[in-house]
């Protein structure tokens, strides 16, 4: 099963939140677009009333430009473009990797990648910066998407003793987002 899906932008989008009708259009869109469907049959795919944003008034909202589906399917829209020779690729863009992969590891072992303590990435989960899943069905343990572990970048910030003790953090060395 699809958990996440990287755009072009590195941006990691958490699809575990779709509808199981999100998720089948999803999965038909995904067909399509690997089966290399011709761009402009693509569009109509991703626009037309089939797609379950859109079923009720045929409009691209705010909100539905918002959603998870609509950014996903957007993403592969351009994708196809691009590798039809359509449009032109955004920046270093790779169009061929395939923004389904991921894997996923132990909250310690993603804390050691990115040189940060177990309760930094915790607290980055919380705060959405990181994708995560149970270990296993009814696992209290948490596994990290490795996609989301590569686009997500911490900021080192020293605290005093008494502010990293008080926030239950390691005081030599914590995590804080830009602007925290």
């Amino acid at each position: 099963m699809v958990d996440t899906y990287t755009t072009l932008t590195g941006a990691v989008i958490d699809l575990g939140n779709l509808t199981p009708e999100q998720r089948q259009f999803f999965v038909r869109c995904l067909e399509a677009y690997r089966q290399e469907i011709s761009w402009p049959d693509f569009i109509n795919l991703v626009r037309g009333r089939e797609n379950p944003l859109l079923r009720e008034t045929g409009a691209i909202t705010k909100e539905v430009t918002e959603h998870p589906l609509y950014k996903v399917l957007s993403d592969l829209e351009e994708r196809l473009g691009v590798r039809q020779g359509w449009t032109r690729p955004q920046g270093g863009a790779d169009v061929h990797r395939d923004p389904t992969e991921d894997r996923w590891v132990s909250v310690a072992e993603a804390a050691r990648m990115k040189g940060v303590s177990v309760p930094a990435i915790h607290n980055a989960v919380r705060r959405g910066d990181l994708v995560a899943r149970p270990a296993g069905a009814g696992s209290r343990f948490l596994v990290i998407s490795v996609r989301s572990l590569e686009a997500y970048r911490p900021r080192r910030v020293r605290r005093g003793r008494k502010d990293s003790e008080a926030a239950g953090d390691a005081p030599a060395e914590v995590e804080a987002r830009e602007g925290e």
